[in-house]
């Protein structure tokens, strides 16, 4: 291996990587994001100004990017997006719910994930992004007690939290006070071979939330691009 090649595998390594080598960054696969993008496009179609909000960002990378699409298809209108997380991983007592109060076969490390953030981290990223985006706000917060009382009535949002307590309070919460027409996206919403809904993996807890919010209530859902639930208020 030559000098070059040490030296391009060295930096590869470092945070420049991302400079020298494509790493794709988001949780959602290419037609899932296609699907969010038609999702948010059926909001911007029906309202020319509002709050698009994002419960669950992680890094922030889908919200820069459908950011930049709203800024890049509806120049000039009054659109801006919230997005929220703990920015330090599934709190305890999400978890506890999970194993406990849903009996998962599962253990308390399989939730480890997504500690490795900082607020700090998605806000470079998003004011590196800003002179693309509209205006991003971002909100360190645990969804399962949060009022979102800053949130204005959204329309459009994203929920991508995973467990089953802070899934059910944002619907809650949020609800009602979305305008009608407004589209709720929800992550990790899968179907089993017999087209019933799937609520035994690891991060169900969301859809399950869905189900015993929407079912009572008579919210048609969709889903859509293998893992994605819609509803509209």
């Amino acid at each position: 291996m030559s000098l070059a090649d040490v030296l391009y595998s060295t930096l590869l390594k470092t945070p420049l990587g991302t400079q020298l080598s494509h790493v794709y960054p988001y949780n959602h696969r290419p037609h899932q994001m296609c699907a969010l993008v038609a999702a948010v496009n059926e909001a911007i179609e029906r309202f020319p100004s509002g709050t698009l909000a994002e419960v669950g960002c992680f890094r922030g990378h889908t919200s820069v990017f459908l950011a930049t699409h709203v800024a890049a298809v509806a120049p000039g209108r009054a659109y801006k997006y919230n997005a929220y997380d703990t920015f330090s991983g599934f709190v305890t007592e999400d978890v506890s719910y999970e194993i406990e109060d849903r009996k998962l076969d599962t253990k308390r490390s399989d939730f480890s994930g997504f500690r490795r953030n900082d607020i700090r981290w998605v806000q470079e990223n998003v004011d590196r992004n800003a002179s693309a985006t509209i205006p991003i706000s971002l909100h360190a917060a645990n969804a399962s007690t949060h009022d979102f009382a800053e949130l204005e009535a959204p329309i459009f949002m994203l929920i991508d939290v995973d467990l089953y307590k802070p899934t059910l309070n944002v619907l809650e919460r949020l609800w009602e006070r979305m305008q009608p027409g407004a589209l709720i996206v929800l992550d990790d919403c899968t179907l089993g071979p017999d087209g019933k809904p799937a609520l035994s993996d690891l991060f169900s807890g969301g859809h399950a939330a869905l189900l015993f919010f929407a079912e009572p209530r008579g919210i048609p859902i969709e889903y859509v691009a293998d893992k994605l639930a819609i509803i509209r208020r």
